[in-house]
């Protein structure tokens, strides 16, 4: 494959500094940075905003890439009347700048390697999006953060945006919100990303069903994130608790039973309706509900849920629930869309199943990796988790191949109908929003 390039035109700038070409060829947006030993590494993309090369080049925003080049220089002189001029303070405090032609005549080629060597070095990944009912994005593959705590949940989040990662899920529950938003902050300080690169959702606890309290609540979210809006609010959960304080997100009495309390979710989310015309949060959802309640909030909503988060795995698939939804355009999120793996006890049994082994041998990739494939390619939007970097990078890479349909069907028959999140505390109570006693 060849690419045709104008010649870049540089500006005053150290030998050592960083400089770009950045051209349009035919409608597609082309950026390569000149490195001081005359190497050239650079993308074509398309439309979606995300951050060019941020291992180096922190403060320059690029476009999403599916394509990476490694080239020396060897391109022709431009004819161009045009010229944007870039500059720029490093990480290393030196000072920088470039010029680079927005229009051009003449251009030359030049060879490339492909992405493979980029992903392999850990850079970073991009991740496609899709559109909601209320017209916004939401990238189709997001980190989860459950269980994700003081440093370790840090530093897992820092790697997750420098190697791709832009939708962040977390809760209120979760007790991370906090060290979330610290992460988000620095690496916008950082020139790693813009606020609008990055998707963050979180959720209503429990506790908070009171009407009365959703505004509340969702303002303790925003200063926990230290943002001016959330991208996604979603209600947790269709049954409340008794609300004791903020402290107390389990409310359990002497015996140990957890205290529920009988508000009507459908007034909840009329509360969390208001957040978005308050201009809080840009999109609202659901989690944990099923077909039924789902339906009953689109027949009393103003506006409609994006998106329904519920646990989805090839043990417990959910097609019939992604199906009713995609009718009503409703996105299903995945969570724990690895069935938390336990490899010494070989569960789940999904990621160890022969003929699982079979397609990831044929991809070169791990069963995780497919199992992650598979949720993306029967329409839903994976969240996992992980605290390992190799992993955060593993489970990423799932953007350069695609199951077959006899491959999906193979998946499919993992499909078990046991939940790994069974909500028991509330199930022991057959509260009349429990949400699992139907099929879907």
């Amino acid at each position: 494959m060849v690419i045709a390039l104008p010649q870049l035109i540089i500006g005053s700038m150290s030998s050592s500094s960083a400089c770009f070409r950045d051209v349009t060829v035919g409608g597609v947006r082309i950026i390569q940075r000149l490195h001081g030993n005359s190497r050239v590494l650079g993308r074509q993309f398309g439309d979606s905003c995300h951050r060019f090369y941020p291992s180096f080049d922190r403060g320059y925003t690029g476009v999403s890439a599916d394509t990476v080049k490694a080239s020396t220089l060897g391109c022709s002189a431009l004819t161009s009347s045009k010229i944007r001029h870039i500059s720029r303070t490093s990480s290393a405090g030196r000072s920088e700048s470039w010029s680079v032609p927005l229009s051009f005549g003449s251009v030359c080629s030049s060879s490339f390697s492909t992405a493979t060597e980029h992903r392999r070095r850990g850079k970073m990944v991009v991740v496609p999006s899709v559109k909601l009912n209320d017209g916004s994005e939401m990238p189709v593959f997001g980190l989860g953060t459950y269980l994700s705590k003081e440093n370790e949940g840090v530093e897992a989040l820092r790697h997750a945006i420098d190697i791709g990662y832009r939708h962040i899920d977390t809760a209120f529950f979760y007790q991370n919100e906090k060290e979330v938003g610290q992460v988000i902050k620095e690496k916008i300080a950082a020139g790693v990303v813009k606020r609008e690169d990055l998707y963050i959702v979180t959720k209503l606890w429990n506790i908070y069903h009171d009407p009365a309290k959703v505004e509340e609540a969702c303002k303790k979210s925003l200063d926990n994130l230290g943002l001016d809006y959330i991208d996604l609010y979603l209600m947790h959960f269709p049954v409340g608790y008794k609300f004791i304080d903020d402290n107390h997100l389990l409310p359990k009495d002497e015996a140990g039973t957890l205290q529920l309390s009988d508000y009507d979710y459908l007034d909840t989310y009329k509360a969390m309706e208001k957040l978005v015309k308050k201009g809080w949060v840009k999109s609202i959802g659901i989690s944990n509900f099923n077909s039924e309640q789902t339906d009953r909030v689109l027949q009393n909503c103003e506006i409609k849920p994006v998106t329904n988060q519920v646990e989805c795995h090839p043990g417990f698939n959910q097609k019939k629930l992604i199906e009713f939804s995609k009718q009503r355009d409703i996105v299903i999120t995945a969570y724990s869309p690895l069935a938390r793996p336990n490899p010494a006890e070989k569960k789940p049994a999904f990621l160890f199943d022969e003929k699982m082994l079979a397609i990831a041998e044929k991809y070169k990739k791990t069963p995780s990796q497919i199992a992650l494939r598979y949720l993306i390619d029967i329409g839903t939007v994976p969240i996992p988790k992980s605290a390992n970097k190799k992993r955060l990078e593993e489970n990423i890479n799932i953007f350069d191949f695609k199951l077959t349909e006899d491959e999906i069907k193979v998946v499919d028959s993992f499909h078990t109908g046991e939940r790994i999140n069974p909500f028991n505390l509330v199930k022991a109570q057959n509260h009349k929003y429990f949400p699992f006693a139907l099929e879907f």
